[in-house]
């Protein structure tokens, strides 16, 4: 054994949590990296796949179950990161979710002790991806601080994102935001988001392109869960002309996406048959709450006039908005 194999061998390797944890902290006023952090050891082995998925589900399955079980989960733990990286196939995060999907957990209480102890003590990215898995299904409001801070290395932010969509979706919007702002508002508006600055948060929405082909949907869908645009909207009171209208065409973009009616006159209610009230765009409710924010303020609004216009499909791309649509 080498002299650095030695080291490792002897030296217990930091969790990824308080690894992504020291490196957030050393962030200014605590902002998210641009397109994420590293693993802090770029060396970890990469295997090849040499099984089939039937070979590979099997593997996972036989090593994951009894441990999901287990009534000491520190152990359990410890037992699970050891053997994962015995396996000789690659173990991609896509395999352990859709095992873990698969399996019924018969002890939930057991099963989240076990995914909390991997997420917040799992040294290596199979290791910390198997308890992100259940907390998608498990989690509660006080694994979200954990989520979001392992959220910021770049090979997990799938797996936290979908974790703290299932408990918290505005605080998943913005770590998902935070990997994917490439523009200077984009990335203003993360940075306002993490300092709880509402006012800087207003004035970089508005800042948003909103020319044809700018944002695409799933990014809009994005914004408008980490701004709580739903909630906006919803507070009593008045709200700004502006702030409205950028809220409008955040929704019109996210309705475009796939094949799903497009509501291009979203000041005017949509007639009660509609099929908008019922059908949100695909794995979210995002929407269907935007939808009835919308649709609430323009009940309150005397001078809206004007009839809905629906389209789907391509032809959605030309309906048109209050100014122009995010994408």
């Amino acid at each position: 054994m080498s002299a650095p194999e030695e080291r490792g061998a002897l030296t217990p390797r930091p969790s990824l949590y308080s690894y992504a944890l020291r490196l957030h902290r050393a962030e200014p006023e605590g902002r998210f990296p641009g397109k994420g952090y590293e693993l802090p050891d770029p060396s970890e082995p990469k295997r090849q796949g040499s099984r089939s998925w039937a070979k590979t589900r099997a593997a996972l399955t036989d090593l994951l179950g009894p441990l999901l079980l287990a009534p000491d989960p520190v152990r359990a733990a410890e037992r699970l990161q050891r053997q994962l990286s015995e396996l000789t196939q690659a173990v991609r995060s896509g395999h352990i979710r859709r095992v873990v999907s698969e399996s019924v957990l018969e002890d939930q209480a057991r099963a989240r002790a076990l995914a909390r102890c991997l997420t917040r003590a799992g040294s290596t990215s199979e290791a910390v991806c198997v308890g992100l898995s259940p907390l998608a299904r498990l989690g509660e409001p006080e694994d979200v601080p954990y989520l979001r801070i392992l959220g910021q290395l770049r090979v997990l932010v799938g797996p936290a994102v979908r974790a703290l969509d299932a408990i918290d979706r505005p605080v998943g919007a913005l770590v998902w935001l935070g990997h994917h702002a490439e523009t200077s508002a984009l990335r203003g508006l993360v940075d306002a988001l993490v300092a709880g600055d509402d006012a800087a948060v207003r004035g970089w929405l508005l800042a948003v392109p909103r020319e044809p082909g700018t944002v695409a949907p799933e990014t809009a869908r994005r914004i408008a869960e980490a701004v709580r645009a739903a909630d906006l909207l919803s507070a009593d009171g008045p709200v700004d002309a502006e702030l409205e209208g950028c809220c409008g065409a955040l929704h019109v973009t996210i309705r475009r996406d796939g094949d799903e009616v497009v509501w291009s006159d979203w000041r005017c209610p949509p007639p009660p048959s509609s099929p908008l009230q019922t059908q949100a765009p695909r794995g979210t409710t995002c929407g269907t709450s935007l939808t009835t924010a919308l649709r609430r303020r323009s009940v309150r609004r005397p001078y809206c006039t004007g009839s809905p216009r629906w389209t789907r499909g391509r032809t959605a791309r030309r309906a048109r908005c209050p100014g122009p649509p995010f994408g």
